[in-house]
């Protein structure tokens, strides 16, 4: 098996509730996070942050084309599949076909099943995993500490997309 550096599209968040309060959830978030592409729904211990059917159904095709440019050569063909694949496709059917595993840059990685998927750095303080849909994933590595580099490799990749999707973007370690 082994763990795989992953970048992907954050369908649900899970933040523990600790002292966050709901009022105040946009400002626990460090640069570049849109909390408005998410539904906000609060649980006994967690917020629960569910990316708008809509913002996935009208902006992937467009965020695989600008992903598919910065990609090395040998990818490009498989950006290519995948918006074919994807084009046209309601939000259910784009997340059964993340759970399929079908398409290979578009893959459902559930963190809830297993806690993990661990994307705190997101936040200026306090606890968060998701469930994802990996888009480009490498591997295997070996992490202790990766906020920092994962904060930077972040936001680098948002500042040089243009596509609203952006903001759902994570990079995780799933496995």
């Amino acid at each position: 098996m082994g763990q795989y550096l992953t970048i992907g599209i954050a369908t649900k968040i899970y933040l523990r509730k600790n002292h966050l309060k709901k009022e105040n959830l946009e400002n626990s978030f460090t640069k570049n996070f849109k909390i408005s592409i998410y539904d906000v729904s609060e649980y006994e211990d967690y917020f629960v942050l569910t990316l708008k059917e809509d913002v996935l159904e009208h902006n992937i095709i467009e965020l695989l084309n600008e992903m598919k440019q910065k990609a090395s050569h040998s990818q490009q063909e498989k950006y290519i599949k995948a918006e074919e694949q994807l084009k046209g496709k309601k939000y259910k059917e784009l997340i059964e076909i993340a759970d399929e595993k079908s398409v290979y840059k578009f893959q459902l990685v559930e963190g809830a099943r297993y806690i993990c998927n661990d994307i705190s750095y997101i936040l200026e303080e306090g606890d968060a995993f998701c469930d994802i849909i990996g888009i480009e994933s490498d591997g295997k590595v070996f992490f202790e500490c990766y906020s920092n580099i994962f904060t930077f490799i972040r936001n680098s990749i948002i500042e040089s997309l243009k596509n609203e999707l952006k903001y759902a973007l994570v990079i995780t370690i799933k496995g």
